[in-house]
């Protein structure tokens, strides 16, 4: 399997501007941000949605954010898809579409 490039903002600009991609929509793909323990998938998605945000707020011509929701913990996606769009404005959240192979 190939190893990923590493991520920069920089890199990501410039590659966007190569591509003449004007905005770029930052999102958590699979497996998402829940590896068994609730407690800690909350935690880790207000992290990834805070550092996102802050990357939004830096270039917000650029980026635009859907929130990382700590799924299947139903309480917890709830109270992250109320609290970034209001807090960190994030224009929508990513609701993944298979949890645990289902």
């Amino acid at each position: 399997m190939p190893e990923l490039p590493a991520w920069s903002v920089d890199k990501a600009l410039a590659l966007m501007d190569r591509l003449t991609i004007h905005t770029a929509m930052l999102s958590v793909s699979s497996p998402g941000v829940h590896f068994g323990d609730d407690a800690v998938a909350r935690k880790l998605a207000r992290s990834v949605n805070e550092q996102r945000a802050a990357l939004v707020r830096a270039h917000p011509e650029r980026f635009a954010l859907f929130a990382a929701l700590p799924l299947p913990d139903v309480d917890g996606a709830i109270r992250e898809a109320a609290y970034a769009p209001d807090e960190l404005a994030a224009d929508g959240v990513a609701v993944e579409t298979n949890h645990r192979g289902v």
